[in-house]
């Protein structure tokens, strides 16, 4: 399962690097809550790769392996967000929700996607990007994620 989950996500991140406007790489830690009613750290890496812009609209697809600390679960988040974003500036907010599937070994579901933060460029094409995201699937189960991502713009 493993080896076909990872030539599932290098085969995406391929295709989506064709068309894609930007791509990052994000790290961050947080919590999840859901239905054991207890609370535990995670930690979670990823990439997002988003589509070309048309005025201060994007769409962008993003992948997240996530670990759930004192436990042994690890989930896989795949969605695709919309994404609106100021144009001017150097720092640039933006807001997303989007939609996908998270996996864990023998189990999938729906996942929803509520994420806020700040593009800021270094350079023109290279940028960080410090940002909040809110995953919700069956459980129910809330995961918080704060971190930064830093990636290239085409």
């Amino acid at each position: 399962m493993k080896r076909f989950l990872g030539g599932v996500i290098a085969t995406l991140l391929f295709q989506v690097s064709v068309v894609a406007q930007d791509i990052s790489l994000a790290g961050g830690g947080g919590f999840a809550a859901g239905e054991e009613r207890k609370t535990r750290a995670v930690s979670g890496i990823g990439f997002s790769a988003g589509g070309p812009s048309l005025c201060r609209h994007r769409f962008q697809f993003d992948y997240l392996f996530h670990n759930v600390h004192g436990s042994a679960e690890g989930l896989h988040f795949a969605t695709g967000s919309y994404v609106i974003q100021s144009r001017a500036g150097r720092s640039r907010p933006f807001f997303q929700v989007g939609a996908g599937v998270v996996s864990a070994e023998q189990d999938r579901s729906l996942a929803v996607v509520f994420g806020a933060g700040a593009t800021i460029d270094l350079w023109r094409t290279l940028f960080i990007r410090p940002q909040v995201r809110l995953y919700g699937h069956v459980g129910p189960t809330l995961t918080f994620l704060s971190g930064i991502a830093i990636g290239w713009r085409f």
